[in-house]
């Protein structure tokens, strides 16, 4: 229920970049403000920038009939889902529903056998992604439900808690999936301690343990006279270099307006987001789609990481930005898109691409849409 814009794009379009995505707005057919405010997109001879991209959904103008036709028949139970969303939510969520079911068909189409698909959703819709999430993806191949949990929030007057958490689905495409298991680098408050003095216990046995998680530590409290080894009946080295596991609550920060990152965007998220997905989910060289990307969190963590991309995004502005987040230099990224005969880069200048399901693939009576 929000319109996101670009007025606060950083920093403002140059010239050059207003120009470029006015001529590749014409090739699109959107030659005035109004066809681009029409079209939901940016308009950048717009001072302000605005139009980047609206959350707001309606019944009537928002769902394609062909978008209800497909899932009606090849999906009967979203569709039967998305029906009674209407009758207890209302148009807006149910029209959203309907968006985000057929992008979620053709997404768990494309992932390989050992794929995973993450969603990211706030309050707003999340029970009702969750329920959409089962009838694509099957309730067996749901992993977790993620709490991003990132941090300070602005306070409010409002009698309720302070909301400062999103969630994150994590399903797989199938049983077999690619995990990588990830440790936290930061020792909790009280790993550190046991890194400074060794730990003891007594197992089932009664026998008494010695847990050394810094050897250095011990051997000075042993000189020292402070520390008995004799008294144990077990000492055991422990390696604290790869610190915890992580859990299902990722405690990552939001961007602040003068992180290197920032684009301006009221929603973007951070690059170390998208790499801690990538490292449990992906292995180099996989390749990673983004198909809500006009931030390029995820193709510049995916690139940093070494794994292969793919990203879209309906807003042209998009361009803009992944050319500008990839050559800013520093820890991130150059990238390399050149045409091989000229060698100038041609992000940017790309045609357009509708997308179908193969028509080999669809039943005999199946239309195939954009």
């Amino acid at each position: 229920n929000d319109t996101f814009t670009a007025d606060k794009l950083k920093p403002p379009l140059s010239r050059a970049e207003r120009n470029n995505e006015t001529r590749l707005l014409k090739l699109w057919g959107v030659a005035t403000a109004q066809q681009a405010d029409d079209a939901g997109i940016a308009w950048p001879d717009d001072p302000k920038a605005r139009g980047g991209y609206r959350d707001t959904w309606d019944w009537d103008t928002g769902v394609h009939p062909d978008w209800q036709t497909d899932l009606e028949r090849h999906h009967p139970a979203l569709a039967m889902l998305i029906e009674v969303t209407r009758e207890i939510h209302g148009d807006g969520i149910a029209a959203y529903l309907c968006f985000m079911a057929i992008r979620l068909v053709e997404i768990h189409r494309v992932l390989k056998p050992t794929g995973s698909l993450y969603l990211h959703c706030d309050h707003t819709a999340n029970g009702y992604l969750r329920q959409l999430l089962d009838g694509v993806f099957g309730k067996d191949n749901f992993r977790n439900e993620i709490v991003w949990s990132y941090g300070k929030v602005a306070n409010s007057k409002a009698k309720k808690f302070l909301r400062a958490h999103d969630t994150i689905y994590f399903y797989s495409r199938g049983a077999k999936t690619t995990y990588n298991r990830l440790f936290d680098e930061v020792l909790s408050t009280r790993k550190q301690q046991l890194v400074e003095t060794g730990y003891n216990t007594k197992n089932m046995n009664g026998e008494r343990y010695l847990y050394v998680y810094d050897q250095q530590k011990v051997d000075e409290r042993v000189a020292a006279g402070k520390l008995d080894l004799s008294k144990f009946d077990i000492v055991r080295t422990v390696d604290t270099s790869i610190g915890n596991a992580i859990t299902d609550v990722f405690e990552i920060d939001h961007l602040n307006s003068q992180a290197k990152q920032t684009t301006g965007y009221p929603t973007q998220k951070p690059i170390a987001l998208a790499e801690r997905i990538i490292q449990a989910s992906t292995n180099p060289g996989d390749v990673v789609l983004d198909c809500f990307a006009g931030c390029a969190y995820s193709a510049v963590a995916a690139e940093k990481l070494g794994r292969q991309w793919v990203a879209c995004d309906i807003n042209l502005r998009a361009w803009t930005v992944f050319k500008r987040q990839f050559n800013k230099g520093g820890d991130l990224p150059l990238l390399t898109c050149n045409d091989q005969t000229t060698g100038q880069q041609v992000l940017g200048s790309e045609p357009t691409v509708t997308m179908s399901r193969p028509q080999a693939t669809a039943p005999a009576d199946y239309a195939p849409h954009g």
